[in-house]
C-alpha cells in the first residue's frame, strides 16, 4: 500500500469541523463524492467495528482504532463488504487489511487544519487523489457555513406526521421555544 496525505485549512473551529466530518447527515453529505447515498455504521466505540457502506450494501469494515474527540479519529481498516456481508479475508480483501485512515484536526486562533493521512492500494489511488479534494472542500462548506440539523424519527404514518408538521392548529402546539418566543397564531 502507499500512503496519501491531504490537508485544507478551514476557517471554523475544530469542533466544528470535527461536526462536519462525522454527525450523519454532513457524513453523508461529504462521503457523497465517493458515492451518492454512502453512509457509516458504527457504535463510536473505541475498538468497535465500523461500516463504511454504499446503498447497494458494498463497502469496507474496520476498526475505530483511536478516537481523540475534536482532534483525531482514526480507523483500521480490515476487509470489504458485499450484499451487507462482511467478507472472510481472501488474496483480494486483503489488500486492505491493516490499512490506516487517519484524520487529524489542529486548531490555531479559530482556523483548523484538517490532514488525512491514509494507506491506499495502487488501483484506488487515482481514483482519490480526484474525489478527496472534493469530499474535503465540502467539509469546508458545511464547516464554514454551519447549520444545525435536527433529525428526527417519529413512529407514526407519513400522511399523519406531515399533518401535524404543516397544519396550523398543530403549529401552534410544536412551534415553541419558550413563552417569550412561540406561535400563538399560524
Amino acid at each position: 500500500m502507499e500512503k496519501l496525505e491531504f490537508k485544507i485549512e478551514i476557517d471554523a473551529p475544530a469542533k466544528r469541523v470535527w461536526f462536519s466530518l462525522w454527525d450523519d447527515f454532513f457524513y453523508r453529505d461529504w462521503t457523497r463524492v465517493f458515492c451518492e447515498g454512502s453512509y457509516m455504521l458504527t457504535s463510536w466505540e473505541l475498538g468497535g467495528r465500523v461500516q463504511f457502506l454504499s446503498p447497494n450494501g458494498s463497502g469496507m469494515y474496520s476498526v475505530l482504532s483511536e478516537k481523540v474527540d475534536f482532534e483525531r479519529m482514526c480507523f483500521t481498516h480490515i476487509g470489504e463488504i458485499q450484499g451487507f456481508q462482511e467478507l472472510p479475508l481472501d488474496n483480494k480483501s486483503k489488500l486492505w487489511s491493516g490499512g490506516q485512515e487517519n484524520y487529524y484536526l489542529q486548531e490555531l486562533n479559530g482556523k483548523t487544519i484538517l490532514t488525512i493521512r491514509m494507506d491506499i492500494t495502487k488501483e484506488h489511488k487515482e481514483y482519490f487523489l480526484s474525489a478527496f479534494p472534493k469530499g474535503l472542500d465540502r467539509v469546508k462548506q458545511n464547516a464554514e457555513n454551519f447549520m444545525i440539523v435536527v433529525n428526527a424519527s417519529i413512529d407514526a404514518p407519513i400522511n399523519k406526521v406531515w399533518q401535524y408538521w404543516n397544519e396550523p392548529d398543530h403549529i401552534t402546539k410544536w412551534c415553541f421555544a419558550n413563552e417569550e418566543w412561540h406561535a400563538p397564531k399560524s
